[in-house]
């Protein structure tokens, strides 16, 4: 990272790569506090999620993606990008600290919820275990978490990777493709 608060393609092309650093990825760039960060291909959740940090530069932008609606009910938080079917969507713009549907939240991490205060959470093209972790303390027993995710040919996140790190803290249900986005279902049993 450069002194003026930039880190170099290179640099973040290694962060966002490296599986071994993703479960320490939003920690490190929140201790570097960059200005702007560069990067190829970075999903759009995870963009979303980037972009309360710093400006994000892609040097191999994708489209956003088109989500089917999602079915989940009660007190539902989208993180990442969002999907039809409504909820709290959080770090969107404008920064509100409304906790009303529709309302859009501008915190990072942690969320602002109380434990066990939610009912269903979407990511949207999201694998951070950060995020994982934070959505399960927030997550009621027995809550729904749906990741979502285009094919990585298409800009999205590996869904093996999302799987496997929702599985994490949840019990992951199934997975499957619908309107040709990856559905990971899962469950909160403790």
């Amino acid at each position: 990272m450069s002194r003026d608060g930039v880190i170099s393609p290179a640099w973040m092309a290694n962060l966002l790569d490296d599986k071994e650093w993703r479960f320490r990825r939003m920690e490190t760039l929140l201790k570097l506090q960059p200005s702007i960060l560069v990067g190829r291909g970075v999903a759009w959740g995870e963009r979303v999620m980037l972009e309360r940090i710093a400006n994000v530069i892609d040097l191999k932008p994708s489209e956003p993606p088109s989500f089917p609606p999602h079915e989940l009910s009660g007190k539902v938080v989208q993180l990442g990008y969002p999907a039809p079917g409504g909820g709290i969507i959080a770090w969107s713009e404008p920064w509100f600290e409304i906790m009303n549907e529709g309302e859009q939240l501008g915190s990072l991490l942690p969320l602002p919820f109380r434990d066990q205060s939610i009912d269903g959470i979407v990511m949207g093209e999201l694998a951070e275990h950060e995020v994982v972790s934070e959505a399960h303390r927030v997550l009621k027993k027995g809550g729904k978490i749906l990741g979502m995710t285009r094919d990585p040919s298409h800009g999205g996140v590996d869904p093996v990777l999302l799987s496997s790190i929702l599985s994490w803290r949840f019990n992951v249900i199934r997975a499957e493709v619908r309107e040709g986005v990856w559905l990971v279902h899962a469950v909160k049993l403790k």
